[in-house]
């Protein structure tokens, strides 16, 4: 049986907000702080100033540590760990550092899968101290009982995106509409003209794997309006929902399961378009993803599965820029 979407996002607001609280708070006096401490010279630890201008060089060899990773997504599990108790029976986490780990009744055909990104946009932590990087977490949530009928992203039922610095969030429910806290349900962009547009364009590759996405980018960025980039993909993606951008696009194979699993669902119950394509080519790669690393044990899949995506505001937009980017 699965479980209600009201619980799934609950469960979904309180590991974002455990683990946004705790990036914030980089101190000694934290519970992240004092566990750090135990692996870390002190005097090389954040002081009590990062929780009000963010971080500084420490903290983002600590936030860049998969290790470190892990104990915010483990500890925000602690934090909701009675509330699961009652109302949940099995959790699969999943996340690109932390693999895919299973708790409570491992027997149990019902429960709830959660697929986590911790930080990202963590290049916008510099070796200095800055007042707010903008950096996300979001998670994914869905029932195990729906891999049965939908095994691939569709199975998903919530997503929860915290901006961490500003204190925003973002979320959207199956059926039921994205959302921004404070604001209200989220619309996506009517813009359907190119020279009018508004895009997101993710460029962060280097070297020889920069000529050919510059080379096919280029026709499409001579002709819409204005070039944007957060530096968080999650918060990107947001952006689309809220109307903000008219698209984003990601077409340097950097897209993995964690960053593409909560943005799409925000995407699309904002009334945009949400188009992934695997880079292998195989359609089953978004078709089955999540069924073949949950229930077929294909855990490599997690990290190793790269997505190319054009996400847009509607229909329109989205086919002007498709036409204008080539195939896949």
């Amino acid at each position: 049986m699965a479980t209600d979407k009201e619980t799934l996002c609950d469960l979904g607001k309180r590991i974002v907000e455990s683990i946004s609280s705790q990036i914030r708070d980089l101190s000694e006096e934290s519970p992240l702080g004092a566990r750090l401490a135990k692996q870390k010279d002190k005097s090389n630890l954040v002081e009590d100033q990062v929780a009000q201008t963010a971080t500084t060089s420490i903290a983002k060899e600590f936030i860049d540590d998969p290790h470190i990773k892990n104990i915010l997504i483990m500890d925000a599990w602690h934090v909701v760990e009675d509330f699961s108790a009652e109302k949940i029976k099995k959790l699969v986490l999943i996340g690109l550092t932390l693999g895919v780990k299973v708790l409570g009744d491992k027997d149990s055909r019902e429960g709830v899968f959660v697929i986590v990104d911790s930080i990202d946009g963590s290049n916008n932590l510099r070796p200095w101290v800055t007042p707010t990087p903008c950096i996300s977490t979001a998670v994914a949530v869905g029932s195990l009982g729906n891999l049965k009928e939908q095994p691939g992203l569709s199975a998903i039922d919530v997503s929860v995106v915290s901006e961490v610095f500003h204190k925003s969030q973002y979320y959207a429910i199956r059926g039921g509409g994205a959302f921004f806290e404070g604001w209200g349900r989220l619309e996506s962009s009517p813009e359907e003209r190119l020279e009018k547009a508004i895009v997101g364009v993710d460029t962060d590759v280097q070297g020889q794997r920069f000529t050919p996405l510059k080379e096919r980018l280029n026709p499409l960025l001579g002709k819409i309006a204005c070039k944007r980039r957060l530096g968080s993909s999650i918060l990107d993606f947001c952006k689309v929902a809220s109307g903000e951008y008219d698209a984003f696009i990601s077409c340097g194979g950097r897209m993995i399961l964690s960053d593409v699993a909560p943005s799409k669902i925000i995407v699309e119950e904002a009334g945009g378009i949400f188009e992934e394509h695997p880079l292998d080519g195989r359609k089953t790669a978004q078709d089955d993803i999540l069924q073949r690393i949950i229930l077929g044990g294909e855990h490599h899949l997690v990290g190793e599965a790269k997505f190319n995506i054009v996400a847009s505001g509607n229909r329109g937009i989205h086919q002007a820029i498709t036409s204008e980017l080539g195939p896949y």
